[in-house]
Order: C-alpha cells, then structure tokens, then sequence
C-alpha cells in the first residue's frame, strides 16, 4: 500500500512506466511471495453446529491506506467458538491529506458497508454484528448526540444503514487486525 501511495502521490498516471525503483520494489514483493510460509484458510465458513453467529469487523488507517476486516464467531449451544475470517478490504488514502481521524472515520464507513454486503449475502442468521476501532475520536463521533460539521456527518449518516451507535466498540491499536491492511505486511510476516 505504502508503494502504492508513493507512486500516487509523485503524479503518475495509470499507463506511465514505473521509476526503476518503483519496479525493483515491486519486483522484491513478489519474490517475498516464494519465500512465504504455508498458509491455510479453512473453506468451511461456518462450522456444522447449532449456535449463534456474530460478524465482527475491525477497521483502521493511516495516511497510506484504510482497511477493514470482518470475521464470523460462532458460539455453539455447548459454548465452543469459533472464528474465521471472511472477508477484508484496503483502500489506498485519499489523495487530499486528511487528518488521522477522519481517515478512521473513513475506514469505519468502509467496514460499515463491508459487515452489511456480508449480512446480505449469507444464508445464515446473523444475530449481532459488532464493530472495532481504535479511535476514541470516532467512537465519540459515532456516540454523540452533537450535531456534527458536513463531513463528518455524512460519513456517519453512510454507516448508520449497517450498524448503529450501541455495535461500536474500541480496540487497542496492537490487537486491531485491520492493522495489517493500513501498515502493510510481508508475505514473509504472515502468520496462521
């Protein structure tokens, strides 16, 4: 993402050569991909129990990028749980630089959107979706009765259709997986 902003931010246009830096890092990334851990992604989405099922979805950004990530929980009647992942998103940053927060605020519309076209295409019933952030800026945001300057306002009227005030919750920065879509990680770094 961070190559990908570079490239944004110095002008280039979509069918311009790349600078011969540019192409070694892009060159280096996919030669980190050979060098990748095994990874595995279970294909069962959801487990063959009866139990209930939550969405949860994690957002974050940085001046590079915004990004969300949304899992399924399923609670079984005997307490088991389960967690997979499903489906995640990132989104180079606005060229325009926006403050961290407001690009927070950007990634939680981004996840918003992303939990509600999960809920729309699954056949299963989705008891509770339940949103993460760590931005005590945009919660307060999110929780507040203040009426609130345009920009702000209408990213939150977006979201509003696929969660509510009450779904937000914080999460620290270090256990925010949306990290990882904001920071960039070497294929190398991947972990199970």
């Amino acid at each position: 993402m961070h190559l990908a902003k570079k490239v944004i931010n110095q002008g280039h246009n979509w069918d311009q050569q790349l600078s011969e830096e540019h192409y070694h890092e892009i060159q280096q990334w996919m030669e980190d991909f050979k060098n990748m851990p095994p990874t595995q992604i279970p294909r069962c989405l959801v487990p063959n129990v009866d139990g209930t099922h939550e969405l949860h979805t994690f957002t974050d950004a940085s001046h590079s990028a915004v990004s969300a990530v949304v899992y399924l929980r399923t609670i079984s009647v005997e307490s088991s749980i389960t967690t997979r992942y499903v489906i995640s998103k990132s989104k180079v940053a606005l060229i325009q630089q926006l403050s961290i927060p407001k690009l927070k605020l950007e990634a939680a519309t981004l996840g918003a959107k992303l939990a509600g076209f999960c809920e729309s295409e699954m056949t299963i019933d989705v008891k509770s979706k339940i949103f993460w952030t760590d931005s005590t800026t945009v919660l307060s945001w999110i929780k507040s009765m203040d009426r609130q300057k345009m920009y702000i306002a209408n990213r939150l009227n977006k979201f509003a259709e696929n969660s509510n005030k009450d779904d937000w919750r914080h999460v620290s920065g270090k256990m925010n997986p949306a990290d990882h879509g904001t920071r960039g990680l070497a294929p190398c770094d991947l972990q199970r």
